[in-house]
């Protein structure tokens, strides 16, 4: 619980994400935190790539139009990718966003 809260915080430090590809695809962790949930972004690079998750996620298409397993998609879509579902294909100039449950 807060008791006291202090605005503005002077201890905000901008943080440095720093993206990393992975088969065909830009992916940026934007929050991970174990047995809470992790979030991201994914951006298709060269029209086509492949993400894996053990866990259930949910993708929705932030910009761009493609395929997510030969399904098309558009801008403001969101798919539930079920857990142990296996690799996904990644079609499109696509910008998607992730957010899952994370199990670690």
């Amino acid at each position: 619980m807060l008791e006291c809260v202090n605005v503005p915080n002077d201890n905000v430090v901008p943080v440095d994400l720093q993206p990393y590809h992975q088969n065909g695809c830009e992916i940026t962790v934007f929050h991970s935190e174990p047995k809470v949930y992790s979030a991201g972004r994914i951006r298709v690079e060269a029209k086509q790539g492949r993400y894996e998750r053990k866990e259930f996620y949910f993708l929705t298409v932030i910009s761009g139009a493609g395929f997510i397993n030969d399904l098309p998609v558009h801008p403001g879509e969101t798919i539930f990718v079920p857990c142990d579902f296996g690799e996904i294909t990644l079609k499109g100039a696509l910008d998607l966003t992730y957010v899952t449950y994370e199990v670690k």
